[in-house]
């Protein structure tokens, strides 16, 4: 979509990957024009109107199994905020399981599209000046798009109670990289590339905590079949995670953060 040729750099420390140069701030801008949220942008994938296919709707279901167990096991009468909610998928996903769900967009066609199926919207710029607070705090795909990731993660936490958990999910470039023709690689708009071991990292800076539980859109559970997942218990698939976490991070699950419970 922008004619021009794009490197990715690897900070030699930390191992973070991000485009460098990448495009100008309004012209990053620019991108997000009702074109982009109807998919004739740079992601082909982008479609506010169509319906929601069934791999979205698994994924959708397995974000919202795993915060409810990072939680305690269920997200009932909780308040969750997804930050940059698009077309509400996943707030359908989260309110069908009793969630009292807010989406945050800076887009009309999210908003539109979250007043068509009843749920509740507040603009960006609204929700930053508002101050509130929410038991869970997601962003699905939305941290690869920014400019500062750090300062992103920091503005969801000042949005999260005491306590309260965020749930972050991106490509992890550890894998990704190697797909034959990923169509993640899109180096106009996805400026940021993240392994677990960087989002831990920045989770961290930020002084949040690191869940110590499952997260089910780890890439190793995604490509399981349905039916095998439904016969093997999730404890075995818990274990296998922690063992990934610890003889091969780069390839584990990415986090779920909490923030830190306010000393009484």
């Amino acid at each position: 979509m922008v004619p021009a040729a794009f490197t990715l750099v690897s900070c030699a420390s930390c191992r973070h990957v991000r485009v460098d140069p990448r495009i100008a701030n309004e012209r990053l801008d620019d991108l997000y024009d009702a074109a982009y949220y109807r998919g004739d942008g740079f992601d082909a994938t982008i479609d506010y109107d169509a319906a929601p296919s069934r791999q979205t709707r698994d994924e959708n279901e397995d974000i919202v199994q795993s915060i409810a167990d990072a939680v305690g096991g269920s997200v009932r009468g909780l308040r969750w905020l997804d930050v940059g909610c698009g077309s509400g998928t996943l707030l359908e996903a989260a309110k069908e399981h009793g969630a009292i769900v807010t989406g945050s967009d800076s887009s009309e066609a999210a908003r539109r599209c979250c007043e068509r199926k009843r749920l509740t919207f507040i603009d960006s710029a609204a929700l930053a000046e508002s101050g509130e607070r929410f038991d869970i705090v997601s962003a699905i795909e939305v941290i690869e798009h920014v400019p500062d990731p750090l300062g992103f993660i920091r503005f969801l936490k000042t949005h999260v109670r005491d306590g309260g958990v965020i749930f972050i999910r991106t490509g992890n470039w550890n894998v990704v990289r190697y797909l034959p023709g990923t169509p993640y690689l899109m180096p106009e708009g996805h400026i940021q590339y993240f392994t677990p071991a960087t989002i831990r990292d920045l989770i961290a800076k930020a002084s949040l905590e690191e869940v110590d539980s499952f997260n089910r859109t780890w890439f190793v559970w995604r490509i399981v079949p349905r039916f095998v997942r439904k016969l093997v218990p999730i404890s075995v698939f818990a274990a296998l995670g922690t063992i990934t976490k610890h003889i091969a991070p780069g390839l584990s699950a990415f986090p779920i953060a909490r923030s830190p419970a306010r000393a009484t």
